[in-house]
């Protein structure tokens, strides 16, 4: 067989894995240097910040100092607590429209009437300033009745 001599992209592939492997291999170098100066372990001191564990028989323990509050413990009351009464009115009440519809309006000459059916089928003929169930007819139109009712003045309109 021959010796083909190596392409192009063949030693650059190969640098180019190379030079990778040695960039992996200085950081991880300079990880393992951090911990060892971050800890002291080569030097056999310990750590005297208050903040920071000290080495006590094999175990690490932590000083804590109170200078700030203890967030599960409740606040301390500087000032007595009154209950304080609020006065609760009830709400105004809401407007119910009559149980009426109107269903025509019939004119003859000078006088209109409405034709209101109520809830229950019945149903009546009323002129302007006739009542029935609370609600008084108040002004009758070409296609609508003004009535009021609950103390409101509301109007239909003829449906279609």
């Amino acid at each position: 067989m021959k010796n083909n001599p190596p392409k192009s992209s063949e030693v650059f592939n190969k640098l180019l894995t190379w030079i990778l492997v040695l960039v992996v291999l200085g950081i991880w170098g300079s990880i393992v240097y951090q911990l060892v100066v971050d800890t002291g372990a080569g030097k056999g001191t310990q750590a005297t910040d208050e903040s920071s564990p000290s080495i006590v028989s094999g175990m690490n323990t932590y000083r804590y100092t109170a200078d700030v509050r203890d967030p599960f413990q409740p606040l301390a009351l500087t000032q007595k607590e009154v209950p304080v009464k609020r006065v609760v009115s009830a709400p105004p009440p809401l407007w119910v429209p009559p149980p009426f519809k109107l269903t025509g309006i019939i004119e003859n000459r000078a006088k209109k009437t409405a034709v209101v059916e109520g809830s229950n089928g019945e149903t009546y003929f009323l002129v302007e300033g006739d009542s029935v169930g609370g609600v008084k007819i108040v002004a009758i139109e070409k296609e609508k009745v003004a009535y009021r009712y609950a103390n409101q003045e509301k109007e239909w309109m003829i449906e279609r």
